[in-house]
């Protein structure tokens, strides 16, 4: 949710000529990009696709916001653990097929 907000607002700021959304589920990640796309009447035209890694292997910025909420009886160490193994994921899967240098991660929560 963080990400499709995030791509929201630099959709409707004007700031970005494409917009790739990701996610490890390639189904929501192509909806949401659908759901943008429907906006596009209303705010200078940007390029919007969703999928899997490979649709932002050309991106100039990356913004990862994978992570989870915390769990009943979870501890905040615990969630840190498992949150830093899924933005590792992510970074490597992206580096696979990416040029970016720039990268700004976030969990909000």
């Amino acid at each position: 949710m963080v990400g499709s907000l995030i791509a929201y607002a630099t959709m409707i700021k004007g700031i970005a000529r494409e917009i790739a959304l990701v996610d490890v589920n390639t189904e929501l990640a192509v909806g949401q990009a659908m759901d943008l796309s429907h906006g596009n009447a209303y705010v200078r035209p940007v390029k919007i696709s969703g999928g899997s890694y490979d649709v932002s292997a050309d991106s100039d910025v990356v913004v990862i916001t994978a992570g989870r909420p915390q769990k009943e009886g979870e501890s905040r160490l615990q969630l840190l653990k498992n949150n830093a193994k899924m933005v590792e994921r992510a970074v490597d899967e992206y580096f696979h097929s990416a040029k970016s240098r720039l990268f700004w991660s976030s969990r909000i929560r």
